[in-house]
């Protein structure tokens, strides 16, 4: 009995041990992760004379990342997502689209030790979209814009073996878009809401 007890108190010990290197320093992180964005709240525009608010959208996306564990718990890396953002104005019934990439550095924190680590992160960059304007009345008009991102929120991963995690994450994030040429009035649209999302993650 004695016996059968101190071997179960090694498995324990053992088990723990591992996974408290889960998200150990000099670890590299792969990830991937699907969202959907619900603007809540309606999407601004500015210029360089005037400014206002109008319609409300969703965004649907795939997030590609990688990261390094530059000390225990905190991974410093770049996400790339790629998106579709699609808006409509409530009063004129136009509607806007666009479809983005966007390269963006990142940091995470994990906390606690175990099969879940609740975490924090953020993100902050630039890419490239194209953007169609298709009005109620008249011919659609596209172009290419630039495009500036940040993001917060945090989440909770669950680690389904030591390396992989499934995880749930919650964010805020603010999109700037701006057409690359003729843009004499510096107009620009900012979309910005709160979005969800699963992801994978891989450790080696």
């Amino acid at each position: 009995m004695r016996t059968v007890k101190l071997l179960c108190v090694i498995c324990l010990l053992c088990y723990s041990s591992t996974l408290v290197g889960q998200t150990e320093r000099g670890k590299i992180m792969i990830s991937g992760q699907s969202n959907m964005s619900f603007l809540f709240g309606s999407q601004k525009w500015k210029d360089k004379n005037d400014n206002g608010t109008d319609g409300s959208g969703a965004q649907i996306g795939l997030t590609l990342g990688g990261g390094y564990f530059v000390i225990n718990n905190l991974v410093i890396g770049l996400q790339i997502p790629l998106s579709y953002t699609f808006m409509k104005d409530d009063a004129s019934k136009d509607k806007e689209s666009i479809t983005s990439i966007i390269f963006e550095p990142s940091v995470r924190y994990y906390f606690l030790k175990g099969k879940f680590k609740p975490f924090v992160h953020g993100g902050i960059g630039y890419g490239s979209a194209k953007y169609k304007y298709d009005p109620s009345e008249g011919s659609s008009e596209t172009d290419n814009y630039s495009q500036f991102v940040w993001e917060v929120g945090g989440g909770c991963a669950f680690f389904v073996t030591n390396n992989v995690s499934i995880d749930l994450l919650l964010a805020y994030s603010s999109t700037t878009s701006k057409a690359k040429k003729d843009n004499p009035d510096d107009y620009r649209t900012i979309t910005s809401g709160m979005g969800g999302g699963i992801g994978l993650t891989i450790l080696f």
